[in-house]
């Protein structure tokens, strides 16, 4: 019996627990590497905070800092870039012309936060938004408070993405081997084409989960991914057919002599 006809004899339950299996380890390998990245921009934003810019307190949805305004944030040389805060009676009035020259730029003012990108320019009021205080700890503090939770919720969302992408990429690729045994005359319902599919997709969640684990991204990973998926569905339909050529073709023994 070939390798994909004990795939198809085996229960479907085997198959729900292979794909959630694969949603675990698929959700898993981007928390893993994302989280602790997450954490340690935070961390150092936190660490540098203090040294570029002034402590931004919000109290009634008014913004003041304690520096001379306006307040122009270092940008390194990047002319195109503009981040200016003046909590001024009239700094609001003077927001554009803070942004004239710069592509991409944004400015707090007393009750609002400006920004601008490219052509497109946006302002978002401060009324509504909890009071607060912006400095190095309460970076730090926020980050270790709220980061635990923002990673559960993470789960529940790309477990959520992953239920429905993987789902329909299994859909999709049971197509292959369903059409092939189609094509070679072999029976083969689709109900037993998505057990193939499912199986298939082991392999290009075990490659991705290893590329993550060992920070091995790269811009045509998710090529890897479809292009190792779509082999072993081939392979898979290649098998099946195979093997039942191999049980059709049933050479008759010669009758013993006397």
């Amino acid at each position: 019996m070939g390798v994909t006809r004990f795939i198809i004899k085996t229960h479907p339950l085997v198959f729900i627990g292979i794909l959630v299996a694969c949603l675990i380890a698929a959700t898993w390998g981007l928390i893993a590497v994302a989280a602790p990245k997450a954490q340690a921009l935070l961390l150092r934003v936190a660490d540098k905070y203090d040294a570029y810019l002034p402590e931004i307190v919000v109290k009634n949805g008014k913004a003041s800092i304690k520096r001379e305004e306006p307040f122009f944030v270092e940008t390194f040389g990047e002319r195109d870039l503009a981040f200016i805060i003046d909590t001024r009676q009239d700094g609001v009035n003077k927001a554009m012309d803070y942004l004239k020259e710069a592509k991409v730029g944004a400015v707090l003012t007393r009750d609002s936060l400006v920004t601008k990108n490219q052509r497109d320019i946006r302002v978002f009021p401060l009324t509504g938004i909890p009071d607060l205080t912006v400095n190095s700890a309460e970076i730090r503090a926020l980050t270790e408070e709220f980061l635990p939770h923002v990673v559960r919720w993470a789960w529940v969302v790309l477990l959520s993405y992953f239920l429905f992408a993987k789902s329909l990429q299994i859909l999709c690729m049971a197509l292959i081997p369903f059409f092939a045994a189609r094509a070679y005359s072999v029976t083969l319902k689709y109900g037993q084409s998505l057990k193939i599919a499912t199986a298939a997709m082991v392999p290009p969640v075990l490659v991705d989960l290893l590329f993550g684990y060992f920070d091995l991204w790269m811009i045509g990973s998710f090529i890897v991914y479809f292009g190792l998926f779509i082999g072993f569905v081939i392979l898979a339909a290649g098998d099946l057919i195979r093997s039942a050529g191999e049980f059709q073709y049933q050479p008759h023994s010669r009758p013993p002599l006397r």
